[in-house]
């Protein structure tokens, strides 16, 4: 049996040497393709690229996806302005994988959306962000780590019904590098995960059967140990049954 095609969504890189200057590059982490090959999957990575039809059949030729993460959200695509502490974005990224993310759920692709693609699933339903952490208030966990990027620096606690309970269980330990964070839940999602200051740290679309969102990086926890791999493999499986 052959295994799964899963479509690895990439970014941008923008490169700064002596001779060339704003150089753009097309790059996801290495983790990410090596956990879903870890996982049982066949990894492609897809370009950021303007044709719709080719973008509809980048989707098409893959049986699941990874949504990666990235650069903040445009502020437009958030029905706002920047704020003093919006980061980085660049908007011709977000309109590539928004219209991916669209064609996908479309699909009913199984998907795996992380920390950036997770926020992504929020506003491609309709749901907001907060820009910045701080504007919830001073009583957030540090959601910023320095520690190493597989290691794990606050818990999570899972809710009942969902993904991430089925296979972790009703507490895990995550690592965490975001500031901004979803607000309002987007139209068909349900939460699957918070931290202990009310951060929504993991979605799942309600009617798909597998599209599910982690604020948390589970690729780069699998560089260092195996305990994130099962959500990996659940992609993989759902994926199969696709392909199938």
């Amino acid at each position: 049996m052959k295994k799964p095609i899963i479509g690895v969504v990439s970014s941008i890189l923008f490169k700064q040497s002596d001779n060339v200057f704003n150089l753009e590059r097309i790059y996801v982490n290495d983790d990410y393709v090596q956990a879903v090959e870890k996982a049982g999957g066949n990894p492609i990575v897809l370009p950021v690229i303007y044709d719709i039809d080719n973008i509809e059949n980048q989707v098409k030729m893959c049986d699941g996806m990874v949504f990666t993460g990235g650069y903040d959200i445009h502020p437009k695509f958030l029905n706002g302005n920047s704020t003093v502490k919006s980061g980085f974005s660049y908007s011709r990224i977000d309109e590539y994988q928004i219209r991916v993310m669209k064609k996908a759920l479309e699909l009913n692709k199984p998907s795996l959306c992380i920390c950036r693609g997770h926020q992504l699933l929020n506003v491609v339903c309709g749901g907001t962000l907060y820009q910045d952490i701080s504007e919830i208030g001073d009583h957030t966990l540090k959601h910023d780590q320095e520690s190493p990027r597989f290691e794990s620096t606050h818990k999570v606690t899972t809710i009942e019904n969902t993904v991430v309970r089925e296979v972790f269980g009703e507490e895990i330990w995550v690592n965490s590098f975001h500031h901004q964070c979803i607000n309002e839940l987007g139209k068909d999602l349900k939460v699957a995960a918070v931290a202990s200051d009310g951060i929504i740290e993991s979605v799942q679309h309600e009617d798909k059967n597998f599209f599910v969102g982690t604020q948390w990086h589970p690729e780069m926890m699998i560089s260092f140990d195996n305990f994130m791999l099962p959500l990996f493999k659940r992609l993989i499986s759902q994926s199969y049954c696709k392909k199938l």
